[in-house]
């Protein structure tokens, strides 16, 4: 063979490896098939769409995504899986499940990651409450994966900006005002007006409790009496791609 053939032949290969690569990346990618409302190569958040299944489809008897409430807690993989359904427009669960192998931009993170392959391969913002929290403060817009803005929070002292508030905004729970945060929500419901009671949310408890689908903060902030820290932040968009 001649070094002129042998050399079309070497770029041939190449080129067939190099498009091979990008079809498989593309098929475990977010993307317009894999995202409900997909622009410049971000995954848009749906906060009606995530609360829908938070309320409708939140129960864990139905769902087939594990149930970590055997191990202690569940709140944070169910509020996971309902971000999921806003990003890919998807409510049933059987069908959202096999989605979140498009969600895997981050998988190689050591510490921060939201993503989940298996009850054993996951992020660790995907369970647990305080790292989705730390999650959502320190992953900026140019870096990969699931973006969160800051909404509001409340303290010892003053109260949230409940109108800033919106159906599937992410609530975490500091119940000792500790710096910790020990529990994780979404809001699935939102009324016009000013108070902890306009907003609605749904979760799920530790083993042995039941889904709560739309109970009132304001319950939540008296069962606590009234020394719960909340901080809202709203799920933006996803993506692949880091500057």
């Amino acid at each position: 063979m001649s070094i002129f053939k042998e050399t079309k032949m070497k770029k041939f290969i190449l080129g067939a490896v190099l498009l091979t690569m990008v079809m498989v990346s593309g098929i475990f990618a977010a993307s317009s098939s894999s995202c409900d409302d997909y622009r410049n190569n971000k995954c848009y958040y749906n906060g009606d769409i995530s609360a829908d299944y938070a309320y409708e489809f939140g129960k864990k008897s139905t769902s087939p995504f594990y149930d970590f409430s055997n191990l202690g807690v569940d709140c944070t993989n169910f509020a996971s899986q309902a971000i999921l359904a806003g990003m890919t427009g998807i409510t049933e669960p059987s069908d959202l499940k096999p989605k979140r192998y498009t969600y895997l931009a981050d998988q190689n993170y050591v510490n921060l990651a939201w993503y989940y392959k298996t009850s054993s391969n996951r992020g660790s913002a995907w369970t647990g409450a305080d790292w989705m929290f730390k999650y959502a403060k320190s992953n900026k817009n140019s870096y990969k994966g699931l973006h969160f803005d800051f909404i509001t929070k409340d303290s010892s002292s003053t109260s949230l900006d409940v109108i800033l508030v919106k159906k599937g905004d992410i609530i975490f729970a500091d119940w000792e005002n500790d710096g910790t945060i020990d529990h994780t929500m979404i809001v699935s419901q939102k009324y016009n007006c000013t108070s902890y009671s306009c907003i609605k949310v749904a979760y799920h408890n530790s083993a042995g409790n039941s889904m709560q689908k739309n109970r009132s903060l304001s319950s939540i902030n008296t069962q606590y009496n009234y020394n719960a820290i909340f901080h809202i932040y709203r799920p933006t968009f996803y993506s692949d791609y880091g500057l």
